[in-house]
């Protein structure tokens, strides 16, 4: 048989016609993580247990130095989630970001000093340098100020406020350079273990604000222009991460794959992190109460805590319920 030109054509498209056809790419979300902390570990178990390949779509995770490193990545684009807390996302809502927040977890950040620190209050920073692992807006640090004024100090103002990465604060610390750090959770749960205590929480400040127990302080942010292009792939993420923390709110199993990754230094230490991620699990937000407890700082000296110029209430459309 000759084979010409036409026949070889032919043969080539019913050759094509059954081969199955190339699959599409999934949608990608790129998410921002710290690298012992609980989006980290929530990825991960989304990983694992295949469920962004359940609610069809793949991930990008892009480890983090530091929680501001996370913030800024999301307001320049570079990633499209991370998780930090709503007081930092309205903050920037009211700079002029389109930043939205869905707030899921109460994981509060701790004001940590030596063990051997005779320090009992803070009114006793006055003059001296306090390490922030995080940004000047964090909410938690806004909180811890806000406990701070409570017994008669602006930490910000009184204090020597200092930024740098967390290793090198800790470094500070160590040598008693700094006379306190704030650190984002769970750095608290370890500081038993390396010769640190723990003697302020944000959540024990906005317990004394009039949040009750168990409120939400943090969640996962994205910008809203993404949100309202990509919200199929967002509600598709947010799907897969509810079911990994419902997991690991009762599976101990789970939590033994993260182990490595969770910076415990000890079985007592782990299962205190672990603990405390469950405690800190939030099902249902009530906005009426973040409003309220916005304006009870609002309320802290005339704004002081916001320079003097803080928006009467919550920007509208800061919260997003997946």
């Amino acid at each position: 048989m000759k084979l010409t030109r036409r026949t070889l054509f032919a043969a080539a498209a019913a050759l094509a016609l059954t081969l199955p056809a190339a699959a599409e790419p999934l949608p990608n979300i790129r998410i921002g993580t710290i690298e012992n902390g609980p989006l980290s570990w929530e990825v991960e178990t989304i990983r694992t247990l295949g469920l962004d390949k359940k609610h069809g779509f793949a991930m990008t995770p892009i480890v983090m130095a530091a929680p501001a490193a996370a913030q800024s990545a999301l307001k320049a684009g570079k990633v499209n989630l991370i998780f930090t807390d709503w007081l930092w996302v309205a903050g920037e809502r009211g700079r002029g970001t389109d930043l939205v927040v869905a707030p899921n977890a109460r994981l509060p950040s701790s004001l940590i000093v030596k063990a051997d620190s005779a320090d009992q209050s803070p009114t006793e920073f006055k003059g001296r340098k306090i390490g922030i692992n995080g940004s000047p807006e964090d909410g938690g640090w806004l909180l811890l100020r806000a406990s701070g004024l409570g017994a008669g100090i602006d930490l910000a103002i009184e204090a020597k406020e200092t930024h740098a990465s967390p290793e090198v604060l800790r470094q500070e610390l160590d040598r008693g350079e700094l006379a306190a750090l704030v650190e984002p959770w769970p750095a608290a749960a370890v500081t038993s273990a390396t010769g640190l205590r723990e003697m302020d929480t944000a959540g024990a400040a906005a317990t004394a604000l009039g949040a009750p127990e168990g409120f939400a302080l943090q969640g996962y942010a994205l910008q809203k222009s993404w949100l309202d292009h990509h919200s199929k792939l967002a509600s598709d993420f947010f799907a897969a991460a509810a079911e990994a923390r419902q997991i690991l709110s009762t599976d101990d199993a789970e939590w033994d794959k993260l182990r490595n990754r969770m910076g415990a230094p000890d079985d007592a230490r782990f299962a205190q992190i672990k603990g405390e991620y469950r405690a800190g699990i939030v099902a249902e937000f009530d906005p009426a109460k973040a409003e309220a407890l916005y304006g009870a700082l609002t309320g802290l000296e005339g704004g002081k805590l916001f320079g003097g110029s803080a928006a009467p209430s919550l920007p509208e459309g800061l919260f997003h319920k997946p």
